[in-house]
């Protein structure tokens, strides 16, 4: 039954019933950060070997004309230092710089 006056029921959110607090406070923080080469480390099982050929060269024209698309992706290791997890191929250690946005 209704009393003629409109009450505004405020229903939880998804994130508000599926996260914690520090879940939510997790997410709004900086993802990309400019860390220093010589704090990362090539992660040591990689599959896959980076060679300096043509696909290489033209990755770098694609990214002096365009940017990179997808940033580097490390984790950060117990003694402070990162491991490069994706991004490789962005690794010029010749040049001795990591491409990142």
């Amino acid at each position: 039954m209704s009393n003629g006056k409109n009450r505004e029921m405020k229903l939880p959110s998804f994130d508000e019933l599926f996260s914690s607090q520090e879940e939510r406070n997790d997410a709004k923080l900086k993802r990309i950060y400019e860390i220093p080469l010589e704090k990362i480390d090539p992660f040591p099982n990689h599959p896959y070997k980076v060679k300096n050929d043509e696909d290489m060269e033209n990755l770098v024209e694609s990214i002096k004309a365009h940017g990179v698309m997808t940033p580097a992706t490390v984790r950060k290791k117990e003694n402070g230092r990162y491991e490069l997890i994706s991004g490789h191929r962005s690794l010029r250690p010749q040049e001795n710089y990591l491409v990142i946005r």
